[in-house]
């Protein structure tokens, strides 16, 4: 749910108070918070947990990096990294989080820093991994360079947690080391199962570093000896595990070239394009002397092509342009300066890797789109999945409504209705104007039960045949039973991102992110009140709407119609949202945002109405209402532009509005 403001009284000396206090806490920086070593937060545990018992604490924190920033995935916005005390072994480690990448310079091993950082819990099934969430305000402090800390020697029984659920605690958070161990296997997630020679358990091992090959390319072959593997303890999923951070973390007793994350790009060639072959090829205990790749075209004879090395162990090979429908095979050989020998994939030259040349099919959205066949998971996927086509579409939105892709509408179709919408995933790529009609090469996927083409392929491609003018075809009028949001019969499917209106409405159930309606069809439609934007409405439960009109699409196992811009979707309702008894301004949403957010607002009388906005220094960036308005319910955007139409840069800002006499001000965040 949203965060109201309900006062009014705090105007522009309330604003002026709260900057003052933001100044200050930037200038005062982690004077204000008390010093604590990574071994006080870590050892110091509420009774018969593994929680600190300064969760929730802002403290000063000084510690030597041991993983630079950026290793590990942590989140689409935020960096993380881990650092050490420089005088403790156990409980000395602690893993780092800043919620902001953009706004952080980057920290690398031996990096002695303090920052200012909440102490703060990572839960999963009642486990916890402790971790330091970096103050976004005050920035990190470099205190000076360290020798990067040795690994903390242990065996796989300290961390093993079949001697206890928190028998690794001492050690979370900690670069630590292992040797002489045995790869005994992976589970699904492809995480490494090694088990100590010594005999004191075993241990799993997390390939999730961004300097290493994909995990299921790094699997190894049960029983290769390991002679010592380095990494961060990290608590999770009900184990502790081992994150390696580079591949000199990890070496073989004896090894021969190990070749992994073997690739080839584009991933579904046309008749024209050139391949090239990627690999990662490393000797453990030596140096490649060469690489090769081996191709056939159709099953013909093998041809050779040496491989070139490139950064980090990649070797690359281009085979040339095929014929369309050709079938080419391939594998790499490679030898050390110890003349051994390594193959990939490991049963080469018997197994081998492929990839067919393909010829981009001529289709319609109804070709994609139209099935019976429910499938395994009653989703009904489209026929042509996996295959390269091309369509004729007209875009219905742009960037603005959906940030990761488009809705198009068949523009071949000589009626309107079923089986003509699709959605377009190009992760912003393509930003086609609303309107046109395009030409779209892509490939036909599933994800998550919606049949969409994907453009984000390195051959994709959109040719612009009539540039519009912005009309798009208009809504295809359903009941709510044809799209009902829990059906599993195929009849929603039909209506799978087609641009569908429905009418006489009333409104049965709601949530902080969607609400369901029913007609008189006696069926249930689920819309997504998160793609709401520019909409001045707020639902409640029996309250009736006279329309809805939006993208049908698929979900988290349900259809939902996904609203967006409001020049193509909406919810006509003005006479049932009645009049507001009271001004209120609401929390703007999203918040953080980028680069949109929509400020909401209610007016109970008419009157002269200004919104605006201020940054941290309380100087005016931008005016997005000056105006006499209506009483109702307001919602205005704000795309991070100044008066002057140029970008904002990432900060604190401040909404101001003045209304009949009355003043509320609210916070938001730009991140960029």
């Amino acid at each position: 749910m949203r965060i109201v403001n309900r006062s009014f009284s705090i105007g522009f000396v309330s604003l002026w108070v709260s900057l003052g206090l933001i100044l200050f806490s930037s200038l005062t920086g982690a004077q204000e918070y008390p010093e604590m070593s990574i071994y006080e937060i870590q050892s110091n545990m509420q009774e018969g947990t593994d929680i600190s018992i300064h969760l929730g604490d802002t403290l000063t924190v000084t510690g030597i990096v041991t993983s630079r920033s950026g290793l590990f995935y942590a989140g689409s916005n935020g960096v993380s990294y881990y650092m050490q005390d420089e005088d403790h072994d156990e409980y000395g480690g602690i893993l780092v989080y800043h919620p902001e990448a953009s706004s952080t310079d980057p920290v690398f091993e031996g990096d002695k820093v303090q920052i200012v950082a909440l102490v703060d819990e990572y839960e999963y099934n009642d486990i916890h991994m402790t971790e330091l969430r970096i103050v976004p305000e005050i920035p990190t402090q470099f205190v000076g360079f360290e020798d990067p800390p040795d690994p903390f020697g242990l065996t796989c029984a300290d961390i093993d947690t079949v001697n206890g659920t928190l028998v690794g605690e001492p050690y979370e958070g900690m670069l630590a080391e292992f040797t002489d161990i045995t790869y005994v296997g992976a589970n699904t997630y492809d995480n490494w199962r090694l088990e100590c020679n010594d005999g004191s358990g075993t241990i799993w091992v997390m390939i999730r570093s961004d300097s290493l090959p994909d995990a299921d390319e790094f699997t190894q072959t049960e029983g290769v000896q390991i002679e010592s593997i380095k990494g961060l303890v990290y608590h999770r999923f009900d184990n502790y595990f081992l994150l390696p951070r580079y591949e000199t973390d990890i070496t073989f007793f004896g090894s021969s070239p190990l070749i992994s994350g073997v690739s080839h790009s584009p991933e579904m060639p046309t008749p024209g394009d050139q391949v090239t072959i990627l690999a990662s090829i490393i000797d453990p205990n030596g140096e490649i002397e060469s690489a090769t790749l081996t191709y056939t075209v159709d099953g013909g004879g093998r041809i050779e092509e040496p491989m070139t090395e490139g950064t980090n162990n990649q070797y690359s090979a281009t085979i040339p342009a095929q014929p369309g429908q050709s079938v080419i095979t391939y594998y790499i050989y490679a030898v050390d300066n110890d003349g051994e020998e390594g193959y990939g994939p490991s049963g080469a030259p018997e197994e081998t890797f492929s990839y067919t040349v393909s010829l981009p099919a001529e289709a319609t959205v109804a070709d994609v789109q139209q099935t019976t066949d429910p499938g395994d998971d009653n989703t009904f996927p489209s026929p042509l999945v996996g295959e390269l086509v091309v369509v004729d579409v007209i875009a219905m939105t742009d960037h603005v409504s959906v940030s990761n892709g488009f809705y198009a509408f068949d523009s071949q179709a000589n009626r309107d209705g079923e089986w003509l919408g699709l959605y377009i995933y190009d992760n912003g790529d393509f930003d086609p104007v609303v309107g046109s009609q395009v030409r779209l090469t892509g490939l036909v996927l599933e994800y998550n039960g919606i049949t969409e083409l994907d453009m984000t392929i390195s051959n994709a491609d959109m040719e612009v045949v009539n540039p519009g003018s912005g009309d798009i075809p208009p809504p295809f009028t359903v009941s709510a039973q044809d799209i009902a949001y829990d059906d599993i019969s195929g009849a929603s499917e039909q209506y799978e991102g087609l641009y569908v209106r429905i009418q006489d409405l009333t409104i049965t159930d709601l949530s902080e992110n969607d609400f369901t309606v029913t007609d008189d069809s006696g069926g249930e439609a689920l819309i997504n009140r998160d793609r709401l934007i520019n909409q001045d409405f707020e639902p409640v439960i029996d309250g009736t709407i006279t329309s809805i009109q939006g993208f049908l699409h698929y979900a988290y196992g349900s259809y939902q119609i996904y609203l967006g811009d409001v020049q193509t979707v909406g919810i006509e309702d003005d006479e049932t949202l009645g009049i507001p008894t009271t001004y209120s301004l609401d929390q703007n949403y999203p918040n953080p945002f980028n680069p949109v957010t929509t400020i909401q607002y209610q007016l109970p009388r008419a009157g002269q109405t200004t919104l605006k906005i201020y940054n941290i220094t309380g100087q005016l960036v931008k005016t997005l209402v000056d105006r006499k308005e209506d009483a109702g319910y307001k919602s205005v955007p704000w795309n991070g532009l100044n008066d002057g139409d140029q970008p904002t840069s990432s900060g604190i800002y401040f909404y101001q509005l003045k209304a009949d006499g009355e003043t509320a001000t609210g916070k938001m965040i730009l991140m960029k």
